[in-house]
Parts: C-alpha cells; structure tokens; sequence
C-alpha cells in the first residue's frame, strides 16, 4: 500500500480518503459490477497487446535509425527500413482498431465513472457519515473547480493507485521476524539433512 493518501482541497478544508476495508470492498464490487460489453473487453486486450507491439518496435525503429544515421550502410537502411514498416503497420492497426470500436473512450469513461463513485463513497464513509448526497455535492463541488477536465481524470487514477494498487507487502515487524524464524529453521534443516 502507498504511503501517500489522496487529498484535495477546497473552500480552505483538506480532504483525505483513506484506504479503508469498506473502500476496497466497494471497488471489489462496483469492479464487478461494470457495465463492459464483452466486445469492449476484447478489443481492450487487443488494443493493449498492439500498445505493447508499438512500443517495441518504437524502441527498435529508434536503435536503427540511430545505427543507419551513423553508418547510411545499405544493410542498416534495410534492418531499420524493414522495422519501420512493421511500426507503420502495427500503428495503422491500432488507430484502426480504435476508430472503428472506440472500446478505449468507453473504458475510459466507465473506470472514471467507477473511480469517481469510489471518491464519493470514501468521503460520505470518512466525513458525513455515510451520507452520499452530501459526499457527492462535495465531490462535484471540487470537480467545478478544477479547470481542467483532464486533471479530475489524473486525480481520479492517482487515487486508485494510491488506494488499491499493492506495491508490495507492507511491512510488518512481526511478520517479518517469524519469516526470519522460519527461514533460519529451514536453513537448519538442510544443513542437519545435508550432514
């Protein structure tokens, strides 16, 4: 768990939300609650796995270039003409496959609309109480003020991965030194067993 607690400000009053057991389980449940087509989920791992192609042809294509540019050897202009169109034709595919499914946008509508449901749980759950309407008219009181649609979008991530993205085991004390325990016993063993 990150060490850093989302806030905001507002009207001169700071507002946290806190990593709660009842905030991870209404995102366990509101996550499986999403009102995602199947065909929006596919074409989100396509798009994700054309992402991922892209980039690594970006990097080669840049190697290339680099190595053409120093040489303007014949087989170097080959090597980087040949990746190039490999990355031309992957990054065709993917603004191809977004235009015509548009699955991105939708996606990311529904995981802000998702993250901004949890923002109001977190405050009705931390400061009113469990009163959503006035959670909500804080909420959108805030977003009134941010200028900028896209920042409310970068907050709203930074939250989610402040409050259920795992960085890690946290680390406790106990834990740790009955691990050691363990890990020693272990060690022990093997040595008796080894003898």
């Amino acid at each position: 768990m990150s060490n850093i607690i989302p806030f905001f400000e507002l009207n001169g009053n700071r507002y946290e939300i806190k990593r709660t057991r009842y905030l991870l389980a209404e995102y366990d449940k509101i996550s499986e609650e999403n009102n995602i087509s199947d065909e929006d989920k596919a074409n989100a791992v396509k798009i994700q796995n054309i992402i991922e192609d892209v980039k690594k042809y970006a990097e080669k294509v840049k190697e290339l270039e680099e190595k053409y540019f120093e040489t303007f050897d014949d087989e170097d202009e080959r090597r980087y003409l040949k990746v190039k169109s490999l990355y031309d034709q992957k990054l065709s595919d993917l603004t191809e496959l977004e235009v015509k499914s548009g699955s991105t946008a939708r996606l990311q509508k529904e995981s802000v609309d998702l993250l901004e449901k949890i923002a109001i749980k977190g405050l009705a759950e931390q400061y009113f109480n469990m009163d959503m309407a006035a959670a909500e008219k804080l909420w959108c009181a805030y977003v009134d003020t941010v200028q900028n649609h896209n920042t409310v979008v970068e907050w709203l991530s930074a939250m989610a991965e402040c409050l259920f993205v795992d960085e890690g085991e946290e680390e406790n004390p106990f834990l740790s030194q009955m691990r050691k325990k363990r890990e020693q016993q272990s060690q022990s063993r093997k040595i008796i067993k080894t003898k």
